[in-house]
């Protein structure tokens, strides 16, 4: 009886020290990566430029250049390849931090996304693409 109480004392005692270890990891995790949050943003940033580059150039200059906007459903498949894409730039060991920073892969896929349409809706050689149609119907008008 008393062998039996010892197991079960030094088994939850383990387990609570296990717990503490954990929790004091995970805190000290979060620490590093709030203190480099900029090092780690830097790094985000410099794959997601990366990766919209190379999506807009085989996927979305064409486009650009005849002034036209990508339709909805293309866009949407484009998206889809900018985020796999940037994953793949990042690698498994960089795609666990960046989870563990925002939470969880629904947010981190929110502002990967939300980077993608912010490039994406200030695209420079459609707008100039547009505004020298219009110059050219003037023109012709004239």
């Amino acid at each position: 009886m008393w062998g039996i109480s010892v197991i079960i004392g030094t088994t939850f005692c383990f387990i609570i020290f296990l717990f503490v270890i954990c929790w004091m990891y995970y805190d000290i995790k979060r620490n590093y990566v709030t203190k480099n949050f900029i090092d780690y943003r830097a790094t985000l940033e410099y794959n997601m430029e990366r990766a919209f580059d190379l999506i807009y150039k085989d996927r979305i200059l064409i486009y650009s250049l005849d002034a036209i906007k990508v339709d909805e459903k293309d866009i949407d498949n484009i998206s889809k390849e900018y985020v796999q894409l940037v994953q793949k730039l990042i690698g498994p060991s960089l795609q666990k931090e960046f989870l563990f920073l925002y939470g969880n892969i629904e947010s981190f896929t929110f502002n990967l996304l939300e980077y993608f349409n912010l490039r994406y809706e200030n695209d420079e050689i459609r707008k100039e693409s547009m505004d020298n149609l219009m110059t050219d119907d003037n023109l012709e008008d004239k």
